[in-house]
Order: structure tokens, then sequence, then C-alpha cells
């Protein structure tokens, strides 16, 4: 029973050596996908690894949440938009990030208007709020 097991175990051992290089031997397009399944791994292990590291560095740090603000978007649902950032900020809200479109801010070529923009940057820093 040890003869043969040893016997197996042999057998084993040398055709693990000489896989990899009968392995190689196939066609061009089994090396092709070979390598490119590996280096898919490669990648998704990296970025793994680097979604990993990035939880834990910010893990200490507090969650902040914030909104997208957007006037149009305001006044499409029927609300007022300077009532609506009031009333975010009355909440708490802290971080703003503020839309604007170009139709509203250029209505005729060569003229621009940023008031929107402007009463929006007003309202957040009177509340110190974030504006990104």
């Amino acid at each position: 029973m040890v003869k043969r097991s040893r016997l197996h175990s042999g057998r084993l051992t040398r055709s693990l050596k000489r896989w990899p290089a009968h392995y190689w031997h196939h066609s061009l397009w089994h090396k092709f996908i070979t390598v490119l399944v590996m280096l898919v791994v490669l990648c998704v292990g990296m970025m793994y690894g680097i979604a990993w590291w990035y939880i834990h560095s910010e893990q200490s740090k507090p969650l902040q949440f914030g909104v997208s603000f957007i006037p149009d978007y305001a006044q499409n649902l029927g609300v007022d938009p300077q009532q609506t950032m009031d009333a975010l900020l009355g909440i708490g809200v802290k971080q703003f990030r503020l839309v604007s479109y170009w139709s509203d801010i250029e209505q005729t070529p060569g003229n621009y208007d940023f008031s929107q923009l402007d009463w929006q940057f007003r309202k957040a820093e009177v509340k110190h709020a974030k504006v990104i």
C-alpha cells in the first residue's frame, strides 16, 4: 500500500512538472484566451485590493450626505426652487452639488445671466454649506 501511494505521488509530481510546458503547446487561440483570462483575474484582483484599501482608509471618517440641487427640476415638480433650497438647508444639508444648464445661463446668444447660480451660492454661503 505504501509503495503504491509513493508511486502514484511520483507520477503526479512528474505530471505537474510537465503540465505548464505541455499546456502552452496548444494553439494560438488557446494561448490568447489563457493570457486574457490571467489578465482579467489580475485586474479584478487589483481592483478588489484597491477597493478594500479605500474602504478601510475611509472607515474612520464620518459619513456626510449631500444633494444635487437642480432648480429646473424643482420647477418641473411645481415647487419654488428658492423655497426648496431653503428647506434643504433647514433640515441640515451641508453639501450641495449645484447643477445649472447652459440654456438657462445663455438664453439669447451672447447674453449671460448667472443670477440663478448667484442666489444658490449666496444661500449656501449664509448657512456655511459646501458647494461642489
